[in-house]
Formats: C-alpha cells, sequence, structure tokens
C-alpha cells in the first residue's frame, strides 16, 4: 500500500490569508494580536433587500440565524394584510440591543406575495409571523424562506443569492454594476432541447418515406372500396424500393 507524502502533497495547496492584513510583514510579536478574533472581530455587512407587498417597499432582513420568518405589527398595518391565529402559539426569545433576551409568544400569522424588483422575482404564498422587528428593517427572513426557495447568502457579494436562476438579490444599500452576477447558463440550442432529439432524427430519417414532412390534405369522402374521391391524397404513400409494407386505411371512426 503506498504512504501518502504529506510535504510534497501539501506544496500543491493554495495558502490563503486575509488579504486586508500583510501578515508576512509583521513581528510575531504582534501576529497574534491581529489573529485574535476577541481583539479583531470580523463583522460582515449584513444584507438587507429590499421588497414589495401589495405595491408597498419594505426592507427584510437576511438572516441564516433565524429558524422563523417575522413580519413587524406596522408593516402588516401599511400592507393591508389579514391576521390569522395560529393553531399552535409558538414562543421565541427575541435579542435586545444589550445582549439580552426577551421572550415572546407569537400569536398571529399572515400570508404575502413578496416581490423583488431588482431583478424582478417573486415569491409567492409566503407565511410570515407576527412580532416585534428590532432594527432599520420591517421583516426578518430565515431559514424557512431561504430553504423553501431555494436561496442562500453571498456575503463576499453582499447579496442574496438564487442558484436555480442564476441571479443575485443584491442588498438595497448595493449598487447593481458593483456586485458581480452569477454568470448566465448559456441556453440550449434547437437541436439539443431534450434528451431524445438526436434518436428522433434517426427514426424520422430511417422512415422518411413513411413519415413525410408535409402531409397532404386528407378528404373525408371515402366510399367502400377505401378510394378517395377528389382528394389531394397521393396514392402511393411510401417509396417502391422500401423493404417496409404498411397498409394505411382511413376509415369513420363511426363505422
Amino acid at each position: 500500500m503506498g504512504s501518502l507524502n504529506s510535504s510534497s502533497s501539501s506544496s500543491n495547496l493554495a495558502h490563503l490569508s486575509p488579504s486586508s492584513l500583510p501578515l508576512t510583514s509583521l513581528p510575531s510579536s504582534k501576529l497574534s494580536d491581529v489573529l485574535d478574533p476577541s481583539l479583531n472581530p470580523i463583522k460582515p455587512a449584513r444584507v438587507i433587500i429590499e421588497l414589495q407587498i401589495t405595491g408597498r417597499y419594505f426592507r427584510a432582513l437576511i438572516d441564516t440565524g433565524s429558524e422563523i420568518d417575522l413580519i413587524s405589527d406596522r408593516a402588516v398595518d401599511d400592507s393591508f394584510l389579514e391576521r390569522r391565529p395560529m393553531a399552535r402559539l409558538s414562543s421565541i426569545r427575541l435579542a435586545l440591543g444589550d445582549g439580552s433576551a426577551m421572550p415572546l409568544t407569537i400569536r398571529h400569522f399572515v400570508v404575502a406575495t413578496l416581490r423583488v424588483t431588482r431583478p424582478t422575482l417573486i415569491f409567492e404564498d409566503t407565511s410570515l409571523r407576527v412580532g416585534p422587528v428590532l432594527g432599520d428593517f420591517d421583516l426578518i427572513l430565515g431559514t424557512p424562506f431561504l430553504h423553501c426557495h431555494g436561496l442562500s447568502v453571498s456575503v463576499e457579494q453582499q447579496a442574496m443569492e438564487c442558484s436555480r436562476l442564476n441571479v443575485l438579490i443584491p442588498d438595497y444599500r448595493v449598487d447593481p454594476g458593483q456586485f458581480q452576477s452569477i454568470a448566465a447558463v448559456d441556453a440550449p440550442s434547437e437541436a439539443n432541447q431534450y434528451p431524445c432529439a438526436e434518436s428522433e432524427r434517426l427514426i424520422l430519417k430511417e422512415f422518411a418515406d413513411l413519415f413525410p414532412e408535409d402531409i397532404p390534405a386528407v378528404d373525408e369522402d371515402v366510399d367502400d372500396s377505401d378510394k378517395s374521391k377528389g382528394s389531394s391524397f397521393p396514392n402511393k404513400l411510401q417509396d417502391a424500393a422500401s423493404r417496409t409494407q404498411h397498409k394505411i386505411v382511413l376509415t369513420d371512426p363511426n363505422a
């Protein structure tokens, strides 16, 4: 059994370090302080998107740490959504600015259609619990919303990512020209729109004498001898040299 040479394999790996910190130029005494997360906490910008509910604009925080989707009472009133009683009450702990948490009981929910205008996307029948929302936003969209619509958060792009549609929904504070959108998937060519296209082409080529591209009109006036009167249908349906023998008879379905 061959052994793994750790020194040779590690030489093929790319060594990454924070691009904003010139670590190689720092003395060892300072390097520890720079990398200490308690002294230099990394706080990426939160992703807040702008969306419409019943034609009115609101802001929603995209929170991957939230297990519920929440909308404020003010946003419910402003959008004229109908509050619905929850079959089972749920309790949550609302994080406050001083680091403490306040227990709350959620009693109502609403069902809304969320419309994003940059780019244009519509999320129908979104269930949102009604409760207090602290901050400069009106909704908190958590993991249920992200999972339901196949969404994720790109910290680097400061945007919400929809991989199924290959689009990014940027933070409302970000200029659309400043973020890098996902490369669009090339549209399939006309000849390969479905997996069996090539097989279909070969079959039609083999039986081209039976399946002409332009089938002439068929006269429904057929006598007992199965011969058309005044019909433009050809007397011979296939090439005389064809090895395939078929007889096509057009009859009245009620006969």
